[in-house]
């Protein structure tokens, strides 16, 4: 009776002191415990209804545990806070206290208005799913921290929206095209989101698929009077030998279209006083370029619409204006138009290399000049902090900046601005540098804005 009660006991230790395999005979040499996933060794599929459940506790049953130093590393699975806990002990301060260890949980956010979602940008089938100026603005008020997945698939094109909310309160997640399903082709497509919310509503948005090589590019010429500065015939003060005009020319040129990919280049002339006009003819634009205007032909109601439709990132516009009573556009953006000087203005081509030294997807039309000259007795020019100064002159020691560009890191616009803000009635000028530059400025924005 003895010998077998030793046996036993010897048993017992060993069963102790060794590894312990659960749903496999040979636990891995490197584990105390091995929970094997297959109950079936010879089966190559886990047995997926297994997994590990610990002691679930809530925080009060949890503190009740009261561990100490010989329970460092006791771990627990919090329900209140669906968190694992563990208990951390500090040997240098001999102070314990609980760590939670959550992983990464979706965010929460409320969304009732499918309505209040944008579709920014139209989808061009001629270029790559990674180099479109499309995506898809959903607003949320976040009201809890944590990842977000938003993803829709339309016309054999995947748009997806995935990160991580950081902060509370009112943000918009922006869905992109990211890969393909199929092969997309042109026409008005709707796109459904689901899931958004705590509601869990579902949302149907309509997505422009387009052809840029077989589309038309608008741009609209709000009209002025101010010095001679239209595109075309009826666009305000038009003369074909000024350098607008001169690039009205040049825009329906086969040239110029080429430049921008498409079929043909449309130019339209609107009032500056017609709002309702104007409001529609943007809803198709591609760019808009401003006369020169009088004090009488500036409008808020305009100013306010265009400021919007720019700042929406729908297009570019190019301005150019006299005095502060003439530009409030200008000054919707950050740039602002005084009296200046008539001396002559130093173009600088290195502040904007994609735009007037080695653009991307064509070759410049221009040799980018030097220099412009300015126009009339009291040209104006442009004081601001934001943007890039690419013209500039000096007069009595001050250095007056006279061209200016809106374009982050100088591309595309897509959710960057493209503006160009001339100080001077450049429009008017008669002389080939003007000309050039102008070229060059009409053709990065004819090649990189969008078809609506």
């Amino acid at each position: 009776m003895k010998k077998h009660l030793i046996t036993f006991l010897s048993l017992v230790s060993i069963a102790t002191f060794g590894q312990v395999g659960i749903n496999t005979p040979n636990p891995n040499l490197k584990a105390g415990l091995h929970i094997s996933e297959r109950i079936d060794q010879n089966s190559a599929n886990p047995d997926k209804l297994n997994g590990l459940l610990i002691q679930r506790y809530t925080t009060s049953e949890r503190n009740n545990i009261n561990p100490g130093e010989k329970e460092n590393g006791l771990t627990i699975y919090n329900k209140e806070t669906n968190c694992y806990n563990v208990w951390n002990w500090n040997g240098s301060t001999s102070v314990g206290a609980w760590a939670q260890f959550c992983g990464e949980k979706p965010g929460t956010v409320i969304f009732t208005d499918c309505n209040t979602i944008k579709v920014i940008g139209t989808y061009n089938i001629d270029e790559p799913v990674t180099n479109q100026n499309v995506h898809i603005d959903i607003p949320v008020r976040v009201t809890g921290l944590g990842s977000y997945n938003y993803s829709t698939t339309v016309n054999g094109v995947n748009f997806v929206a995935q990160g991580t909310f950081t902060s509370i309160g009112q943000q918009t997640v922006s869905l992109y095209p990211t890969s393909l399903a199929g092969t997309p082709s042109t026409g008005t497509y709707n796109a459904t989101i689901s899931s958004i919310g705590s509601s869990n509503v579902t949302c149907n948005v309509s997505i422009n698929f387009i052809s840029r090589a077989t589309s038309v590019l608008k741009i609209v010429n709000i009209t002025g009077t101010n010095y001679s500065t239209g595109l075309i015939t009826g666009c305000g003060s038009y003369s074909s030998s000024n350098a607008a005009g001169k690039i009205g020319t040049w825009l329906t040129s086969g040239a110029a279209q080429a430049i921008a990919g498409v079929a043909s280049i449309q130019i339209k002339c609107v009032s500056p006083t017609n709002i309702a006009d104007l409001s529609d003819e943007l809803k198709t634009a591609s760019i808009v370029y401003l006369n020169g205007r009088t004090s009488a032909e500036s409008n808020s109601g305009t100013i306010a619409v265009l400021n919007d439709w720019y700042k929406a990132g729908n297009g570019i516009v190019i301005d150019q204006g006299d005095e502060l009573t003439e530009t409030q556009f200008a000054q919707g953006l950050g740039f602002y138009i005084e009296s200046g000087t008539t001396s002559t203005i130093s173009v600088t081509a290195s502040a904007l290399p994609h735009v007037l030294v080695s653009p991307d997807g064509y070759t410049l039309p221009a040799v980018t000049p030097t220099t412009i000259a300015t126009q009339g007795a009291n040209a104006a020019f442009v004081t601001s902090t934001n943007g890039i100064v690419f013209g500039s002159n000096s007069s009595s020691g001050v250095i007056r900046r006279y061209l200016y560009a809106d374009i982050t890191n100088n591309q595309g616009i897509g959710n960057d601005k493209g503006a160009f803000i001339f100080g001077d009635k450049s429009g008017a000028n008669t002389d080939s540098n003007t000309f050039d530059l102008w070229k060059n400025i009409f053709a990065w924005a004819i090649h990189n804005a969008p078809i609506h």
